[in-house]
């Protein structure tokens, strides 16, 4: 297990044998628009990424809008970013992640011949949004999904 810290401000565990994953990586990931990852760390054995971004915004804007409705929101835009996915199995999740409710989603799509699954979970703390995403092979999923619980109710505010 090892400790990481996201944007100075969050801390989480991830699991042996997770690495983090370099800048190019991370661009690579973020190649169908949006924010681009910030943060993520491979397992490329089992092949699962985890990956973050963050975002601050105004704070009447953080007032008016709550997780669920930011959830369904991010769920659209990634709809309209990958045009050619179709995303099936949608799912919406809430959830305690370690200090913070968190509330997000998940879904399967097709990436080549090979079924993928997608869970992302949305989070604030202060003025920030947190998206914290879990990408795996669906054959794995009941065991990725069981990590990246873990790894959720692990975060914790830095210190």
């Amino acid at each position: 297990m090892a400790l990481q810290t996201i944007n100075d401000s969050l801390t989480l565990t991830i699991p042996d044998p997770f690495s983090v994953m370099e800048a190019e990586e991370l661009h690579q990931l973020s190649r169908h628009g949006g924010d681009p990852f910030r943060w993520g760390a491979r397992d490329r054995e089992r092949h699962v990424i985890l990956a973050a971004v963050w975002k601050q915004y105004p704070a009447p804007l953080l007032f008016l809008a709550g997780l669920k409705s930011m959830a369904r929101r991010n769920l659209e835009l990634v709809r309209k970013a990958c045009p050619g996915r179709e995303l099936r199995s949608v799912e919406f999740l809430s959830i305690h992640a370690g200090e913070f409710p968190a509330e997000g989603y998940r879904f399967t799509y097709s990436e080549g011949d090979m079924p993928q699954t997608q869970t992302t979970f949305l989070l604030k703390k202060g003025r920030v949004v947190y998206g914290l995403l879990c990408f795996g092979r669906e054959e794995n999923r009941a065991a990725d999904q069981s990590m990246f619980l873990g790894v959720m109710d692990s975060l914790r505010t830095a210190d």
